[in-house]
């Protein structure tokens, strides 16, 4: 495994992939946002500290981000663009039905 070669590329995609905002993935990984702004833009090699962790959280084995996959064509990466937004839509309709709830149980109505 050659360290120079890791594909910061790949750890944002399959971040955003399984939801994980920078925010929510430094946090995990136990450093600041800005630590971890640095370290997927490749600014950084503190990532092999913490290479481990990142492979437990996005289930995917170290060697995944050496390996030299095939070019993202333009259909692979419009369909994975695809899926993070309805995924992200998803978690928008989610978050509109909270807080229409949330509306309810301020007003102490009750659901039948």
């Amino acid at each position: 495994m050659n360290i120079d070669k890791f594909n910061f590329k790949k750890l944002r995609l399959l971040r955003k992939f399984n939801g994980y905002t920078q925010e929510d993935f430094s946090n995990l990984l136990g450093i600041s946002q800005s630590a971890y702004a640095r370290l997927e833009s490749g600014y950084t090699h503190s990532w092999e500290s913490h290479l481990k962790r990142i492979t437990e959280l996005l289930n995917v084995s170290p060697d995944y981000f050496f390996t030299i996959d095939e070019p993202m064509n333009d259909r692979r990466i419009s369909k994975y663009e695809r899926e993070l937004r309805e995924k992200e839509n998803l978690i928008q309709e989610l978050r509109q039905h909270i807080k229409f709830l949330e509306g309810y149980k301020n007003k102490n109505l009750h659901f039948v």
